[in-house]
């Protein structure tokens, strides 16, 4: 592989898509409005869902991204902890149709409270994967396809009263089924909003206001009631697991393209790397 480097003299203070923002919720009555969209609803067809979290404390069944209705139509990404059963101390994601025919895949994970994590979910021809922290954790197997229901899309909220208490960021919705190497692709460097498939993509990044803007160009920009923006934000490198951007005493902080949009690297296109020491260098690796 060779690389061809032109480095600018470009502004130590340049900033392009920083993680500046993730949203906090209370656990009481915080949560984000994102309508009724068709572009949320899967029945029939593969889709993948995600995001950071960190929460604050285990309670009851708290949702984190939830378009289901009370008799557990639709589908939701929720937790489920129980100070009586270990089993339920958990992240988990639930398709149904009715109460009856459902599917869950769980993280069978140590919960660790104010700490980032990062989960997703992968719903492809009656097979379900649930990632945890770009590891896969469990897989489900069910011959139904999820109903289509009239309800909301919420984050921070699962219906019936069921409440998220701590952060959340870099929701993201697709219409296809991701593979692994893209979950931890994604996991370390957020997509831009203009991903084939994707179809939301909400990285909390207004940092005031009532509204949380959807990056794709579906516009399902969401209302916020009650959650505020937090400067916590989960721990991200968009050069992770490259060695030929690594190699280097200065650490890269992130790659843009020459639009300024925070990008993953990619070959054989020329991009913008950012330093730590304030230098940015614009290369285009030939693979």
């Amino acid at each position: 592989m060779k690389t061809l480097l032109l480095t600018l003299l470009l502004a130590p203070m340049m900033s392009f898509g920083q993680n500046n923002y993730s949203m906090s919720f209370d656990g009481v009555d915080d949560y984000v409005d994102f309508g009724n969209s068709n572009d949320f609803d899967f029945s029939n067809t593969s889709f993948s869902i995600g995001c950071w979290v960190d929460i604050n404390a285990l309670n009851g069944f708290p949702g984190i991204i939830d378009k289901s209705e009370i008799n557990n139509h639709g589908w939701f990404l929720t937790i489920e902890c129980s100070p009586t059963d270990p089993y339920y101390e958990s992240y988990r994601f639930s398709g149904a149709i009715n109460s009856v025919n459902y599917f869950n895949v769980y993280s069978n994970s140590t919960f660790e409270v104010e700490k980032w994590h990062h989960i997703f979910v992968i719903f492809e021809n009656g097979n379900q994967k649930f990632y945890w922290d770009g590891v896969l954790a469990t897989t489900d197997t069910w011959t139904n396809n999820v109903l289509n229901t009239p309800t909301n899309l919420q984050v921070g909220y699962k219906t019936g009263g069921m409440y998220y208490d701590g952060n959340i960021d870099d929701v993201q919705i697709w219409d296809i089924a991701l593979t692994d190497i893209d979950v931890v692709n994604y996991m370390n460097c957020p997509p831009n909003g203009n991903e084939l498939g994707l179809v939301g993509y909400w990285n909390f990044e207004e940092g005031s206001g009532i509204n949380a803007i959807d990056l794709t160009s579906n516009g399902n920009n969401g209302v916020i009631i009650g959650a505020t923006y937090d400067t916590d934000t989960p721990p991200q490198n968009c050069n992770a697991n490259i060695p030929e951007l690594n190699n280097t005493p200065k650490q890269l902080v992130k790659i843009v393209d020459v639009l300024g949009r925070e990008t993953p690297f990619k070959p054989n296109t020329p991009l913008l790397y950012i330093y730590d020491d304030g230098t940015v260098e614009r290369k285009m690796i030939i693979n």
